[in-house]
């Protein structure tokens, strides 16, 4: 007798459970690389120079905790952050898009020309807008004056190279083939461009146009984070709802026109969206469009699967990537920075006396360095109309104040009459940079930066700092007993001439009652030795 063969329900059964199993294994493929994700996600915005820890970024993301910690985290590293979630997720769906619709697995922004276009565009905006300039003399004075400028002029170009690249391959058809060979074109094309203006532009602009070339999450604000946000969702939406036409594109496009799917419709509009994705990672953060180059090839070698689960596993897996080499990249930079600047015996810096404001990228990177390695900042200020060295801020000192709040972990060692005079509250711009002898007035700048940032420091050994004590001693003796353990006594300058008046005013303040004697060890060398880690017993 021969066996009955199986009906076609009978041969469905095994397939519909090996289909059950692996969907089950992509589902937890997924759920890996999201917590994967998340614990990245944690340990970036733990990572850098601020002393925070894990359970101190819980604390603030709860809104359980605020200060300092809070304004590091939630200012500076969390939209980092952030922006590498979003600009993975989005970069990553772009090249996979491309990808199928064009069935190329060599298809992304790059090849496509979009990031040739946008350095084109920032190169323009550079050179002919003046966003590029220089405000030192110093070798890395070299930085962005406008970016918002660069960044529009670089997403209304990687958006003209596609919006050409669509058009002329719809007028043959819109093959794939045709797609690929105008994007390669139109890429050399606005790679040239940008080598003819490169030979235009002056050095300092040549070296802002290769600075905005680096792609860097610092950039992005919450402001630039909130906009690629919003696009990404939107078309990550879309893309969701047209994954059976991708899957029927994945067989072929015969095979997708037999199933009923208008293939250059469809193929249109998704490489319109994905360019706009691009387009607005790019312009925000500069080339980084590599991602959606990798991420796509990554995910295939891992499993062949379906457009649905695999552009989901694409976005986690580029996210990780994005957020692990910016935090490495911080790592090492830091560590092997202080150890070899130790090494030499370095303590600290100064006096920094750069006629150039607080908020200039120089002194931001300067800054930013001497954070990184624990290093104290002594500096002198100055007001711009007046004709003399020192960092430039207005009355009040606003953007020292700024820096205050973007680098929490950094010691400043206040210095000079522009710091002092800002003790009273009655300092005008006449006052700000002399001597005043008059008692002093409550509302003090000074006093109340002191109070709310822990990194402002006073250094007393000039004859400002002097003045600042001598103009008012009842005011000067709370002030010292306040703050004593944040002024210091040092030399102003190395001279046998140099006398210091400082010493005998301290010590009869001292003898006489007026402070303590704990207070006055610490003023005289404690403080010091504490800060610059001397050693001293």
């Amino acid at each position: 007798m021969h066996k009955a063969a199986p009906v076609n329900g009978d041969s469905a059964i095994p397939a519909a459970i090996a289909f059950q199993r692996q969907s089950a294994r992509k589902k937890r493929l997924i759920l890996g690389l999201a917590a994967l994700t998340l614990l990245l996600a944690v340990i970036a915005i733990n990572a850098g120079a601020a002393n925070t820890h894990p359970m101190q970024v819980l604390r603030v993301l709860m809104g359980l905790e605020s200060g300092i910690p809070g304004v590091v985290i939630w200012n500076i590293r969390l939209p980092r952050v952030i922006a590498g979630i979003v600009a993975g997720v989005g970069l990553a769906v772009a090249g996979c898009v491309m990808q199928t619709c064009l069935r190329n697995p060599l298809a992304s922004p790059f090849t496509l020309g979009i990031s040739n276009a946008a350095a084109f565009g920032a190169n323009l905006a550079i050179v002919f807008l003046g966003a590029g300039t220089l405000r030192s003399n110093t070798h890395d004075a070299v930085f962005i004056a406008n970016p918002y400028t660069v960044t529009l002029s670089a997403f209304v170009f990687s958006m003209l190279a596609m919006t050409l690249i669509l058009l002329l391959a719809r007028l043959h058809g819109f093959s794939p083939e045709s797609v690929v060979l105008a994007g390669v074109a139109f890429g050399s094309l606005f790679a040239a461009g940008s080598t003819l203006v490169q030979y235009f532009a002056q050095d300092v602009q040549v070296a802002a146009m290769v600075f905005w070339t680096f792609g860097d999450l610092g950039r992005v604000s919450w402001q630039e984070v909130a906009i690629l946000a919003a696009l990404t969702a939107a078309a990550l939406v879309y893309f969701l709802l047209q994954r059976w036409n991708y899957n029927a594109l994945e067989s072929g496009e015969d095979a997708a026109k037999g199933l009923g799917v208008h293939v250059e419709q469809i193929r249109f509009r998704s490489m319109l969206a994905a360019s706009l994705i691009t387009a607005v990672a790019v312009a925000f953060m500069g080339i980084i469009g590599f991602i959606g180059l990798i991420a796509p090839q990554m995910m295939r070698r891992m499993e062949r699967m379906e457009s649905r689960i695999k552009m989901l596993e694409e976005e986690a897996a580029s996210v990780a990537r994005l957020i692990t080499g910016k935090t490495a990249q911080n790592l090492i930079r830091v560590f092997l920075l202080q150890e070899q600047l130790k090494a030499l015996g370095y303590k600290g810096l100064g006096e920094l006396t750069a006629r150039i404001y607080w908020d200039d990228h120089p002194m931001q990177c300067l800054l930013a360095a001497c954070e990184a390695v624990g290093f104290p900042v002594t500096f002198h200020t100055i007001t711009p109309d007046v004709d003399s060295y020192g960092v430039l801020d207005e009355l009040g000192m606003p953007r020292f104040e700024k820096c205050l709040q973007k680098f929490p972990d950094l010691v400043f060692f206040g210095h000079s009459p522009g710091f002092w005079s800002e003790i009273s509250g009655d300092v005008t711009i006449e006052t700000k940079n002399a001597y005043p002898k008059t008692p002093v007035a409550e509302g003090g700048v000074l006093k109340r930066l002191m109070r709310e940032y822990p990194g402002v420091y006073g250094d007393l050994s000039a004859g400002s700092g002097l003045n600042a004590l001598q103009r008012d001693p009842v005011h000067a003796y709370a002030f010292m007993e306040e703050f004593q353990d944040r002024l210091m006594l040092g030399l102003d300058y190395c001279s046998p001439k140099n006398e210091m008046e400082h010493i005998e005013w301290l010590t009869a303040a001292r003898d006489e009652g007026s402070i303590g004697s704990e207070t006055y060890e610490k003023i005289m060398w404690k403080n010091a030795n504490r800060v610059l880690n001397l050693g001293l017993e």
